[in-house]
This record gives structure tokens, C-alpha cells and sequence, in this order.
């Protein structure tokens, strides 16, 4: 949430792409976060489903 919440200020403020901010550049920003987010879950989940978590992160 900090994330979104970050681009999408950044972007609300138009810094980084010009005064008018580009929303392509966001939704592919926000996307991005999406997606590691999501990968981010299912490795929490992997790891308390393995039942070990220095052999999940190893292999």
C-alpha cells in the first residue's frame, strides 16, 4: 500500500515526468508493484507451507 501510495503521489504531484505526470509510466509502476507484491505472498506462503524454511529459500 506505501508503494502505491508512494508512485501514485509522485505522479499526482507531477515530479519525475514533467508537470503533466504520465500515466502510462504509473500503471506500468503500479503494475510492477502489483506483481511483486503478489510474489512476495506466495513465497510467505510457500515458506510456512514447507514446514522448512531454510530448505524452501535454498532451493
Amino acid at each position: 500500500m506505501l508503494v502505491c501510495g508512494g508512485i501514485l503521489g509522485l505522479t499526482l504531484l507531477g515530479r519525475g515526468s514533467g508537470p503533466s505526470g504520465s500515466w502510462r509510466g504509473t500503471a506500468c509502476a503500479l503494475a510492477n508493484a502489483l506483481v511483486i507484491a503478489a510474489y512476495t505472498v506466495v513465497d510467505g506462503i510457500g515458506v510456512r507451507l514447507s514446514g522448512a524454511p531454510a530448505g524452501y529459500t535454498l532451493w
